[in-house]
């Protein structure tokens, strides 16, 4: 049985401004342009999830809604975690296994390094680094969430707005 992961880095964050702490840093224009523009290559490819996880600081949580926004996905039910900021590969595979079976494919919205070692540690592709707004998305042949493993992904598509 089929599953999609698509592992999102948020789109291009504003630098931190006096004062102001990193996990409430917002988008620039050019990133809700670039959110924006994936949502709407999602939305063309009918790429629509079951589920939305997202890390709570605001840069991803404008990220994730723009693109639930573009593909009808109700903002609603998007999950934020603020364990998702400082995630670990191991956290996020820990998510992943607690995953519904019955859901085929899942977004998972989230910061570097973290989304590209995740992106790595499943395929065991080197990525180097995802870009701002890009994404990586992850087919793996099981039939349970829980025995997603290192090595077990084949990445099916990697999209980056730059190249777009």
């Amino acid at each position: 049985m089929t599953k999609q992961l698509l592992l999102i880095r948020h789109a291009q964050a504003s630098e931190s401004a006096q004062g102001q702490k990193d996990f409430d840093r917002t988008l620039t224009n050019k990133g809700i342009i670039d959110a924006s523009q994936l949502g709407m290559h999602l939305l063309k490819k009918s790429l629509h999830p079951d589920a939305i996880f997202s890390s709570s600081a605001v840069r991803a949580k404008i990220t994730a809604t723009t693109i639930a926004e573009k593909i009808n996905f109700d903002v609603n039910k998007i999950k934020f975690d603020k364990q998702l900021y400082e995630s670990s590969p191991r956290s996020l595979l820990a998510l992943v296994n607690g995953f519904k079976d019955h859901w085929k494919r899942v977004f998972i919205i989230g910061h570097n390094p973290v989304i590209t070692y995740f992106a790595e540690y499943l395929t065991g592709n080197l990525i180097d680094s995802m870009s701002p707004a890009s994404m990586a998305v992850i087919m793996f042949d099981l039939p349970s969430w829980k025995e997603a493993s290192a090595g077990l992904g084949d990445i099916d598509v990697y999209y980056n707005p730059q190249y777009n």
